[in-house]
C-alpha cells in the first residue's frame, strides 16, 4: 500500500510538472 502509493504520486507529479514545463518552458523560465 506504501510503496503503491508513492508510485502513483510521484508518476502523476512528474508528468504534471513536466507536461507544463515543455508545453510552454518560454513562459515558465528559459534556461537555453
Amino acid at each position: 500500500m506504501k510503496s503503491k502509493n508513492k508510485s502513483s504520486t510521484s508518476k502523476p507529479a512528474s508528468s504534471k510538472c513536466r507536461l507544463p514545463e515543455i508545453t510552454q518552458p518560454e513562459h515558465k523560465h528559459t534556461p537555453r
